[in-house]
C-alpha cells in the first residue's frame, strides 16, 4: 500500500506530512479531527515565545472539543496551556505579554488587547485565511512576586460531529 499524503494548513503555511502503513478499520477524521494537530502545534509555537528563563512551571496541556451549537453536535477543538512565571520574572509579565503579542502581529495576527483589570491583560488574535483563534491572557504577579501566569488557548472552527459521546470525539479526546 502506498503512502497517504495529509495536508494541514497552519498559520498560512502548507505543511505536508506523509503517513504510511496498513489501512485500519478506524474511520478517517472528520473536520474536528483535522483541527486537533494544527491547534496543538500553534499552541506549542505560541507558548515557545515566552522566554524559557521566565517559566517556573508548565503544567500538562489540555486538549478537548467543546460545544458550539446544535445540542453539542457542532463542536470546536480547543488546545490550552497554562504557564506559570517564576518569581524572578514576575515583574515582567506585562512586558512578556506585549512582546509575545507584538511577535504574533508581526506574522499577520490581528486583535485588540483589552485590560480587564490593572493586573490582567487579554487578547484574542485572528489571521486572514487561518481558521484558528489565539486567546492569550496574562496575570501579573501579586505584591510578593507570586502567581504570575499566562493562559493560552488555540481554538479551531465550529464543525459538525456526531456529538460529544461519539466514538470519534472520544478517540480524539483520548477517552476511548
Amino acid at each position: 500500500m502506498g503512502a497517504l499524503p495529509w495536508k494541514v494548513i497552519l498559520a498560512g503555511m502548507l505543511v505536508t506530512a506523509t503517513l504510511s502503513g496498513c489501512q485500519t478499520s478506524t474511520p478517517p477524521p472528520s473536520a474536528l479531527g483535522e483541527w486537533k494537530a494544527p491547534a496543538q502545534l500553534l499552541r506549542n509555537e505560541v507558548a515557545g515565545r515566552i522566554p524559557a528563563d521566565a517559566v517556573r512551571e508548565l503544567p500538562d496541556s489540555v486538549d478537548a472539543s467543546a460545544n458550539c451549537g446544535d445540542g453539542g453536535l457542532k463542536r470546536y477543538w480547543r488546545s490550552k496551556q497554562l504557564i506559570f512565571i517564576n518569581p524572578e520574572s514576575a515583574g515582567r509579565v506585562a512586558e512578556i505579554f506585549e512582546s509575545t503579542v507584538a511577535s504574533l502581529r508581526d506574522q499577520g495576527w490581528a486583535g485588540d488587547a483589552s485590560d480587564p483589570s490593572p493586573t490582567e491583560h487579554e487578547v484574542k488574535l485572528v489571521k486572514d485565511k487561518v481558521d484558528l483563534t489565539i486567546d492569550l491572557k496574562a496575570t501579573e504577579a501579586d505584591d510578593d512576586g507570586m502567581r504570575g501566569a499566562f493562559e493560552l488557548a488555540v481554538t479551531g472552527p465550529c464543525v459538525m460531529t456526531d456529538g460529544p459521546e461519539s466514538d470519534e470525539v472520544k478517540r480524539l479526546e483520548g477517552r476511548d
